[in-house]
């Protein structure tokens, strides 16, 4: 910053202005006893410096050389204490000062003083600063170690040392990656140099930690599916579980399985036998379930398996088809066919076991089969022939079952 400060100081007449003798040097060039003439001062500063220019003038305002001219101040020091007015009537001296300072300029008789503030204190230094804070990480993985710069220049270099014994490493950015081998506490420390030349150092802790266990092993197990066969299961019929056993992790072969037939708990334990029969003596939905174990100490294992079991009332379902458009006179017959179950099963013909025909004419016959033995009408009509009291095998009941037979001239 540069600031001016001027005091003017004229004597114009015998009296006396303030600063100002009006007594004039008889040794003045160009200064006559009865002529005005002025001496000003001009001050300019800069860092703890300051200008004083004294100016020398006659009544006519021009310059006057020659003259000499005393410096004084009451704090600092001066360039020089006296100094002679050049051709433009300028004398000027520097005053080096820490604190407010009035100097003083007189030539003759004649004076005047101005007050030099203090100079501004000059702008503190730009200082290059660092900083690195404490980081963790992971032994045998890498760690990010970060540095703050504040007032680095636009290039700035990064010396690190990472405190384990491994050598120093340099990058550009505010980050370089090292991995420590080991657990423990770690001085690292950087160094940053900036474009300037400058440079500034930090440390930081590096926390390292073991790295986690692996977890253990995946237990040996068993995967098992079970299935059911045949199909549809009736009530009072007794289907086959099979068991498929998968050894996962190392299993060994599975030496045990306690199957529960019912779903209630109720077990049957066999050994190294894959499957079991199992009676259903109500119809509805049965969860059967296997548990199969095998090994043990450190290769014991396990595993479960169910399936859904629809057990289906043992009510046969009865068709019966008879000769139709027959001639009176002529032999019919009648056969009857049964299924079982939901969704149904086609009994085989050899088990349906016996049958009570009813012809609609009165005629009644029961035979050990399927067939109806033959029948002949007496009259010609439409009649209603009745298949009922069906017996078969593996049923809970018997089944009954109608159609009509047509008997023409």
């Amino acid at each position: 910053m540069r600031w001016l400060a001027v005091l003017a100081l004229a004597v114009l007449a015998p009296a006396c202005v303030s600063g100002v003798s009006s007594t004039q040097p008889s040794a003045t060039p160009g200064v006559s006893a009865t002529a005005p003439f002025s001496i000003s001062i001009g001050t300019t500063t800069g860092a703890g410096q300051a200008t004083i220019t004294a100016f020398v003038q006659n009544d006519g305002g021009g310059p006057v050389a020659g003259v000499a001219v005393t410096f004084a101040t009451d704090v600092g020091t001066l360039s020089a204490a006296n100094v002679t007015t050049g051709s433009n009537g300028k004398a000027a001296a520097t005053l080096t000062a820490s604190a407010a300072a009035r100097v003083t300029v007189s030539t003759g008789t004649l004076s005047a003083s101005t007050l030099i503030a203090a100079p501004p204190a000059p702008p503190a230094p730009v200082v290059l600063a660092v900083s690195f804070p404490a980081v963790s990480g992971v032994a045998n993985t890498a760690t990010l170690l970060l540095a703050n710069v504040s007032n680095g220049g636009a290039t700035v270099t990064f010396q690190w040392t990472f405190g384990d014994g491994a050598a120093p490493d340099s990058s550009t950015t505010a980050s370089i990656s090292h991995t420590y081998t080991a657990a423990g506490s770690y001085q690292a420390s950087v160094q940053v140099t900036d474009a300037l030349g400058r440079t500034a150092t930090a440390s930081g802790t590096i926390t390292i930690t073991s790295p986690p266990a692996p977890p253990p092993p995946p237990a040996p197990s068993y995967t098992v599916t079970l299935a059911v066969s045949p199909t549809p299961v009736l009530v009072g019929a007794s289907p086959t579980l099979t068991a498929t056993v998968t050894r996962n992790n190392g299993a060994v072969a599975a030496t045990s399985f306690a199957w529960d037939c019912s779903g209630t708990g109720a077990l049957i334990v066999t050994t190294a036998i894959t499957t079991q029969s199992c009676t259903y003596p109500v119809a509805g939905t049965i969860t059967s379930k296997v548990t199969v174990t095998g090994g043990a100490g450190a290769t014991a294992a396990s595993g479960s398996g169910s399936v859904s079991v629809t057990v289906s009332t043992a009510i046969p379902v009865v068709t019966v088809n008879c000769s139709t458009g027959v001639h009176l006179a002529s032999a019919s017959t009648c056969v009857v066919s049964a299924t079982l179950g939901t969704p149904p099963v086609v009994v085989p013909s050899a088990n349906i076991t016996s049958v009570s025909w009813d012809f609609g004419d009165g005629t009644t016959v029961t035979t050990p089969s399927n067939l109806s033995p033959s029948h002949t009408y007496a009259s010609t009509n439409t009649f209603t022939v009745v298949a009922s009291n069906v017996i078969v095998t593996g049923a809970t009941g018997p089944g009954t079952g109608s159609t009509t037979t047509t008997i023409v001239p």
